[in-house]
């Protein structure tokens, strides 16, 4: 393998490697955001209980 074609793999799998960084604190932030709602699903839950009684 030349070295060109070396360089070349190296810049995709340091491309690869950026994607997955970027997917990981997507995801971080998506389940953050759930973690928020569900959150709030149970304090809903606990007011509506409370009214009930």
């Amino acid at each position: 393998m030349n070295y060109a074609a070396l360089e070349s793999l190296i810049a995709r799998q340091n491309s690869m490697e950026n994607e997955i960084k970027e997917l990981r604190k997507m995801i971080y932030e998506t389940n953050k955001r759930i973690d928020e709602t569900n959150k709030r699903i149970d304090d809903t839950k606990t007011s509506i209980i409370k009214k009930d009684c």
